[in-house]
């Protein structure tokens, strides 16, 4: 090893250290780009039905106690559907009684327009969709081994966010 790369890799190292024991809070999210790969998205959950579409991305949830793990990532995906795939999913899936709700910094541009205008402020709390909830339970596949799904009235679209307990898989390798 060089010189010069022994100082990058101290410099880096160093740089670490000192992210993982500051005070201060860092960045609430850590993202994957958004990907329209079925294949991949198909590595993390279970399809019920095949969509027509698909935009998903993961990420970390940095923790203000302490930094991003592997055990604190999630999945958002915006599936399209036929109206009767949809309907038989939901069939499948347990209704909520609360809303699926988003922060702000969870709104993501690729979000299609149908689905950002059925989003509903709730003050501090963020957003809520106003169209019912329903636990994920047709696509669970560990380690997401939660999550939630909503229809947006009058779309054919399909929200979902997932949650999971465990070390994250390379969607790439499936690993």
């Amino acid at each position: 090893m060089t010189f010069r790369s022994s100082l990058l890799v101290g410099i880096a190292l160093f740089g670490f250290l000192v992210a993982c024991t500051s005070q201060a809070e860092g960045p609430p999210y850590v993202r994957t780009p958004a990907s329209s790969d079925l294949q991949t998205f198909a590595k993390y959950v279970n399809l019920p039905e095949k969509p027509k579409a698909v935009t998903f991305e993961t990420f970390y949830r940095a923790k203000p106690s302490r930094a991003p793990g592997p055990t604190d990532w999630s999945l958002m995906a915006v599936l399209t559907y036929d109206p009767a795939a949809l309907q038989r999913i939901k069939e499948q899936g347990h209704q909520q009684k609360d809303p699926v709700m988003l922060d702000a910094n969870e709104i993501r541009p690729w979000f299609p327009q149908a689905v950002k205008d059925t989003l509903v402020s709730s003050g501090n709390q963020g957003s809520r969709f106003a169209s019912p909830a329903y636990q994920a339970k047709p696509f669970l596949k560990p380690p997401l081994n939660d999550g939630e799904f909503t229809v947006p009235d009058g779309s054919n679209y399909l929200f979902l966010q997932m949650d999971c307990c465990g070390p994250m898989r390379d969607g790439a390798s499936g690993k």
